[in-house]
């Protein structure tokens, strides 16, 4: 009896059953994913009671035209490592990453695009967040990458450390190594100017205050 004339008697094998459950699982946990990606969030000032249930929020950090100039007297301290301490409000890091940190251009046509990067400082934690753009089948979705976490001091310097991480309304950080992955693509598609990561690594102490960075230099 050949294997067609077995298939029609007994059904599909159990390797056949195994494999062609363990595709649609495959399939299904790919689209939750593109879904939760894709999955626009809740752009705020503050909480709001009238969000469904289950909403990622995105607060924006504060800008102001002001603060221009206050960082570029800061920027100056850091450069020349003047000794003490100073404060760094998120308008004024704002102001920094709108004059150092270039988005892509708006007719740029790859996957992902990013946006603009936009620092917020609040409840003890930075939060670093760029408007992202992925091109699908000639369909652009936007997409906002977010991050929140503080500083900690590893090989002589004080580096991120990222607590939550959403991509979309993905919570990437209860994905093992998702997260690392993710925020590596955000410093790479903003990278820090040579002078400031020169500078940074001079700082001898590093803390968030309310809602200012507080930066010490030796």
């Amino acid at each position: 009896m050949d294997r067609k004339q077995q298939r029609a008697l007994h059904g599909p094998g159990w390797a056949e059953i195994i494999l062609g459950v363990s595709l649609s699982l495959l399939a299904g946990v790919i689209l939750a994913f593109a879904w939760l990606v894709l999955k626009p969030v809740v752009v705020a000032k503050e909480l709001s009671e009238t969000a469904p249930p289950g909403s990622v929020f995105y607060y924006p950090g504060a800008t102001g035209s002001t603060a221009s100039r206050a960082w570029m007297r800061k920027r100056q301290i850091l450069l020349e490592g003047q000794s003490g301490s100073f404060l760094v409000s998120e308008q004024e890091l704002n102001a920094w990453a709108s004059d150092s940190m270039k988005p892509a251009s708006p007719e740029s046509t790859g996957l992902v695009v990013p946006g603009q990067i936009n620092f917020r400082v609040a409840d003890g934690l930075l939060q670093i967040a760029t408007p992202t753009t992925v091109n699908l089948l000639g369909i652009a979705f936007p997409v906002i990458i977010q991050t929140r976490g503080t500083f900690v001091h590893q090989s002589d310097l004080f580096a991120f450390e990222p607590q939550v991480l959403y991509l979309g309304s993905l919570a990437t950080h209860r994905l093992p190594g998702f997260a690392q992955r993710t925020f590596r693509y955000l410093a790479q598609s903003h990278p820090l100017p040579q002078d400031i990561t020169d500078a940074w690594k001079k700082l001898s102490a590093v803390s968030i205050e309310g809602k200012e960075l507080h930066l010490t230099l030796p």
